[in-house]
């Protein structure tokens, strides 16, 4: 009998109307959502049902397992794939395999993609055998942070047994003799005999790999898995209460230091050393349970002990790096870093050369991966994880989050036993079947975007164009409802994670410097800086009020003047270069009656621009402005005095004004934000990397604005 659990999320009806793949998803994305149930690189939902055959067409058994990969860990729904249920039979059966380990296990990764149905399957993890060894209809293989403390504790049968009153029984993993099957096909062999004797409630833990949780219905099998983990979880309730082992907690570093000033200071500096060749995006965190890490006293000791999960080992390089909080001594630190940084690349380098040799054909060929730490360690200021976007960054975040909550519970079982390193363990992992690099062919990958005035028109089209080429984008824009709306749309479009929003007013120095604080927060940096923010206002120049030029002055030229100020900053701090584009105005370079106040405006932020690529040049930081014509669709520009100035002028209703425009121009073409963002990221990417101090006009030809 499976008590009931509090936060049961199971819609009987909803489930009712699924089947096959749509329904193993629809338990994944419940299972998946809770962390301290799944991992999201290793556990995954099973079900055995009939499909179609892609070859007869006939009617066939198939197990399908919904997982997610690392490649696609932003994606909204798990990747689902279906196995021949004959074929995976026949490939338990194999028992020799030639070369050595990761030969073989690359050669069984191989060998399980030729059962899938879809013959474009990726390589897969190994794990996902394990449904076949479930004589249950629904399965689940899980990761639960407490219940992986005991099934990694040296008295783990003992403890399941106490906890779970037989309802969860206990599988020792066998010994792989030399020669034979890769481990997980011995693995799923035995399990699959263990379980064709025993009927637990529950399900099985398989010791020091996680949990099987197994019953012919699927919300039964779903509420089994929740119930496992929370059994565990109350278990060790009050035992983590009197754990002292990580230390008293602090609100400063040992200097004095605020933690989240000490990592403003130092993570554009990480991100600046780590950045080659490539940019990485940073992930920050100062959580409880990252805090508690780097709080410890056993903190060396627990950097150390590396990842608790086999799948995270190579993704994560095993380790991460502790480097001290920054000192008053800036200079001083910084070498300090770049040292640290430097020797963990350089003894990791010569692990994965090791592994090359000794790693067989599989890995002789393969280049070796960027060794540098992809997680860094504050003492009392917090947890910095570096990958080629947000969502990796994040995902390595996470997943040392994970281990080091299941450490600190095994910590409770069995302090020692937890901090040993398991003999033969090296930084040498080989990269997890199936989880190979995502192709870094977006001209933007790894890069950082702050994008001014983006609620919509131009700015919200060059922040959609960026995130397109790969860039992780801060929103800011002084409407907040539209930048709600704005942040909603794009983070549907590429993610939660590479989308944050802060909403800020450009002339009030305090806001735009705040902009750039929650930039290094989300981020760890920035590399693209877009001043797009304006508005504009038209009268005859005799009729223009002070307050109207002072106002127009604040927003374009200063507004602007104090974004590129702040993020020639991080730029400079980073040392990795960087790109600024202003959007300009045609009325910046060309005279435009009614509009001396925007047009002065304009100009001032064009030179504004040169001067920029004038001082940033040396640090190789450019800058250069796009001048765009009047863009009608999407803009909030057309409304006010200046809409009632352009009709009077042109003597048109407005439906008229846009042809009035696209006429004018020596193309006869309307220009549409989209046309002015991809001259922004082309200006903000490599392609213009010889390009400072330059215009563009996307105006479908000015004569009057030609540049001189």
């Amino acid at each position: 009998m499976v008590e009931t659990i509090a936060g049961d999320h199971w819609d009987h009806a909803f489930a009712a109307s699924l089947s096959g793949q749509a329904l193993v998803r629809y338990r994944y994305s419940l299972l998946a959502s809770d962390l301290k149930i799944t991992d999201r690189l290793s556990s995954h939902c099973g079900l055995k049902h009939r499909a179609e055959s892609p070859l007869s067409g006939g009617d066939m058994p198939v197990q399908t397992v919904a997982m997610m990969h690392e490649q696609l860990i932003a994606a909204k729904t798990p990747k689902v794939e279906s196995f021949e249920q004959a074929l995976l039979d026949q490939l338990l059966h194999r028992s020799r395999w030639p070369g050595p380990p990761i030969d073989a296990l690359y050669a069984l990764s191989e060998a399980l993609g030729h059962c899938c149905l879809d013959s474009r399957a990726p390589l897969l993890e190994p794990s996902v055998l394990v449904h076949a060894a479930c004589p249950h209809m629904h399965s689940d293989w899980l990761h639960p942070d407490a219940l992986m403390a005991i099934a990694l504790s040296t008295h783990g049968q003992a403890l399941t047994a106490e906890i779970y009153a037989g309802a969860l029984a206990w599988f020792d993993v066998p010994e792989q003799a030399a020669g034979q099957s890769p481990a997980w096909l011995s693995i799923v062999r035995e399990l699959k005999e263990f379980l064709a004797s025993r009927r637990p409630t529950l399900g099985v833990v398989v010791a020091g790999l996680g949990v099987l949780s197994l019953a012919d219905d699927p919300a039964e099998c779903y509420r089994n898995s929740v119930s496992i983990a929370r059994q565990a979880e109350r278990w060790f309730a009050p035992k983590l209460d009197d754990l002292t082992v990580m230390g008293e907690a602090r609100l400063t570093s040992p200097n004095g230091q605020a933690t989240s000033t000490v990592l403003l200071d130092m993570a554009p500096k990480i991100r600046g050393l780590l950045s080659h060749p490539a940019r990485r995006v940073a992930h920050l965190d100062t959580s409880p349970p990252a805090m508690a890490a780097v709080q410890s006293k056993q903190l060396q000791r627990i950097a150390g002990r590396g990842s608790l999960y086999p799948s995270h080992a190579a993704i994560i390089n095993h380790k991460p790096l502790v480097i001290p909080a920054s000192n008053r001594n800036s200079s001083q630190h910084e070498r300090l870093s770049q040292t640290l940084v430097e020797q963990f690349a350089a003894d990791r380098t010569k692990l994965l050369l090791r592994a090359k040799v000794d790693g067989g054909s599989a890995l002789s060929s393969a280049p070796i991966e960027d060794p540098k730490p992809k997680l860094i360690l504050v003492p009392d200021a917090g947890l910095m994880a570096f990958g080629e976007s947000k969502a990796k960054a994040w995902l390595y975040a996470q997943c040392w989050r994970k281990s080091f909550t299941t450490l600190r519970r095994l910590m409770v079982l069995d302090a020692d036993h937890a901090l040993a390193v398991p003999p033969g363990q090296t930084a040498a992992s080989h990269r997890p079947v199936g989880q190979s690099p995502v192709p870094r062919d977006l001209p933007l990958a790894g890069r950082v975007a702050v994008v001014s005035g983006s609620a919509g028109g131009i700015g919200l089209a060059v922040a959609r164009r960026l995130a397109t080429a790969g860039s992780a984008i801060m929103l800011t824009d002084i409407d907040h409802a539209e930048l709600a709306k704005a942040t909603g749309q794009l983070q549907s479009e590429f993610g939660r994670q590479a989308i944050h929003a802060v909403s800020a007013d450009v002339a009030r120095e305090a806001d735009v410097k705040a902009v750039f604080d929650q930039t290094v927060q989300s981020f760890g940096g920035v590399d693209i800086i877009v001043a797009n923010a304006g508005f504009a206002s038209a009268a005859p120049l005799d009729e223009t009020s002070a307050e109207t030029w002072d106002q127009l002055f604040a927003v374009l030229a200063k507004g602007a003047f104090l974004c590129c100020r702040e993020g020639f900053k991080l730029l400079k701090k980073q040392g990795l270069g960087g790109a600024i584009v202003t959007i300009g105005s045609k009325n910046g370079v060309m005279a435009s009656s009614g509009a001396a106040a925007y047009g002065s405006a304009k100009a001032a932020l064009l030179h504004l621009t040169r001067s920029l690529a004038l001082e940033g040049a040396p640090f190789g930081i450019r800058a250069n402005a796009v001048n765009p014509d009047a863009v009608f669709a999407g803009s909030r520009l057309w409304q006010g005095p200046w809409l009632e100035q352009r009709l009077r002028d042109h003597g048109v209703e407005f439906a008229e004004l846009e042809d009035v425009y696209r006429n004018r121009s020596l193309l006869n073409r309307s220009v549409y934000a989209e046309d002015v963002a991809e001259a922004v990221v082309f200006l903000a990417s490599d392609k213009a990397a010889k390009s400072t101090g330059n215009m563009i006009n996307v105006d479908a030809g000015m004569a009057a604005a030609f540049t001189r």
